[in-house]
């Protein structure tokens, strides 16, 4: 609470044990929240379901090998989030979400707003030339 009544143009991200707190946060500026147990507890569970989903999920959130997650913001060519989607692909990233929404395989036809926030699966060469791309 104080680094956002100091700066509140810092992004801020909390860890909340228990969904229901959340709530206790609502007249707090956060721009992200963790749900520590919450997650830990979903991939306990789908683990237990999906042999060798607790490593995809290990490598989505640790960043020592390979693929990683990065967000980009969408290049003035695309349209539609099938032309983000296919050009992406044919660079070595795989469009996965725009913000929370991870649809975007059953939204390819609609249009991508020009303040989208894109979630791509790629390495980090990969990504940099994106990057020196989109400039």
């Amino acid at each position: 609470m104080t680094v956002e009544r100091i700066a509140p143009e810092v992004h801020t991200t909390a860890e909340v044990m228990v969904q229901h707190h959340l709530a206790n946060f609502s007249h707090v500026h956060v721009d992200d929240f963790l749900l520590s147990q919450d997650t830990i507890s979903r991939m306990a569970v789908r683990s237990a379901m999906d042999r060798g989903i607790s490593q995809v999920y290990a490598q989505l959130v640790s960043r020592t090998q390979g693929e990683d997650v990065f967000q980009i913001k969408p290049h003035s060519s695309w349209k539609t989030y099938r032309d983000a989607f296919t050009q992406l692909l044919d660079q070595g990233a795989t469009l996965i979400a725009d913000g929370d929404s991870l649809d975007i395989n059953r939204r390819l036809d609609e249009a991508i707003s020009k303040d989208a926030s894109l979630f791509i699966i790629c390495n980090k060469d990969t990504y940099a030339e994106l990057l020196a791309q989109m400039k």
